[in-house]
């Protein structure tokens, strides 16, 4: 059976099935607008686009008030662009005028994100900085308040992995129940470092590649090298170069790493979604 579309055109026909109905699983964005006013017609964009995105956890329900204006009626919507966003049958959130995508995605997270997804969220700016202090207090915290959470533990993996404690990560993912969610990404990210360290320097692996962009055994130390330091879409190139150039070099290893990239990387990345359509135009 086919999956419902993220994205539906309601009218006061079918508002109770399209809107309360699905809002009991999965919150719905409820978008009041019309395509003669500029400021509603790129909110509708963006909100478009974000659906596709976050490939369902939330619905986006529109309504051009110009051509039915039942709904807008209904729910006193007294401007356009306006959204509603309702959830298990009650308005929990609305938004009048144009909005950033910024703040829709702010909105989003917060309706949608998993504890283990808002935890990765706080992380994120840390992590870029590489504030491993910071980190590890935030998640100290964390599974102070909840210990038995298997989610905190991976991220917790995670954290210790890129900060090079290797032994300490693998002593936490030891702990961690085969099959958790996510527990694949700080495994990976052992396994990726620990590849790294026999590689040598990223520096002669990049000038192996520009004497000679054929050698496929420099390309793959240079992928598994930025991938080590978190550069992911450098690393996804070079595998691409691999896979597009020869898909039986070390049993398809183009392919194979690509994805083992991208496991580390969060579910929604822009950048894994640009890279999972070249992998696939590739191969077909």
């Amino acid at each position: 059976m086919a999956e419902a579309s993220p994205i539906v055109e309601v009218s006061a026909q079918n508002f109770e099935a399209e809107v309360v109905e699905r809002s009991t699983s999965t919150p719905v964005f409820v978008l009041l607008w019309t395509p003669q006013i500029p400021e509603a017609a790129e909110m509708y964009r963006t909100l478009e686009r974000l659906a596709k995105q976050y490939l369902g956890k939330f619905l986006l329900a529109h309504c051009d008030v110009a051509r039915d204006r039942a709904i807008a009626q209904s729910l006193r919507i007294q401007s356009v662009p306006s959204i509603r966003v309702v959830h298990n049958g009650q308005i929990v959130d609305q938004l009048d005028r144009g909005q950033s995508e910024e703040t829709l995605r702010a909105l989003i997270d917060r309706l949608t994100q998993s504890d283990s997804e808002r935890l990765q969220h706080t992380l994120k700016d840390v992590i870029e900085r590489e504030d491993w202090k910071r980190a590890i207090q935030i998640l100290k915290q964390a599974l102070a308040e909840e210990p038995n959470n298997s989610s905190y533990r991976v991220e917790w993996a995670d954290v210790l992995a890129m900060r090079g404690a290797f032994s300490g990560a693998h002593q936490v993912v030891d702990s961690i129940k085969a099959g958790t969610p996510d527990l694949v990404r700080p495994q990976t990210r052992i396994e990726i470092a620990q590849e790294a360290r026999a590689m040598g320097s990223l520096k002669d692996s990049l000038r192996s590649v520009e004497l000679d962009g054929s050698d496929l055994e420099a390309r793959y130390r240079c992928t598994i090298l930025f991938a080590d330091l978190r550069r992911y879409r450098e690393a996804l190139d070079q595998a691409l170069q691999i896979l597009s150039a020869d898909r039986s070099f070390r049993d398809d290893i183009g392919r194979l790493v690509m994805i083992r990239i991208m496991q580390l990387m969060p579910k929604d990345s822009p950048i894994a979604q640009e890279f999972r359509q070249e992998m696939f135009n590739i191969m077909h």
